[in-house]
């Protein structure tokens, strides 16, 4: 079902798990988020709806499941690559862009 709040309460998760650890991104991801619905509120053409879900579904999927952002180590090199360290320019194209 395409429920705002469903959508919206998912991406919320989505960044929680996908930040673990990183309050910065956490606070900002969140700004993101709610700052893209608000700027949606008031869309009613069916076919851009529908866009917009889709659009917030492979935001989801990809902040689970697909990026992964290295740490730098001591030296300044990319150390271990951890799992649920995620890179936020990608919430960022699916619901800005």
């Amino acid at each position: 079902s395409k429920d705002p709040i469903a959508l919206f309460r998912g991406l919320l998760r989505a960044r929680r798990v996908c930040f673990v650890g990183d309050e910065k991104m956490q606070r900002e991801s969140c700004r993101q988020i709610r700052s893209s619905f608000e700027e949606n509120r008031n869309v009613s053409d069916p076919a851009r709806l529908d866009q917009l879900f889709l659009e917030g579904q492979e935001a989801i999927h990809i902040l689970t499941n697909s990026i992964v952002q290295g740490k730098l180590n001591e030296r300044g090199n990319i150390g271990n690559i951890a799992k649920f360290d995620r890179i936020f320019f990608v919430l960022y194209y699916f619901l800005i862009v």
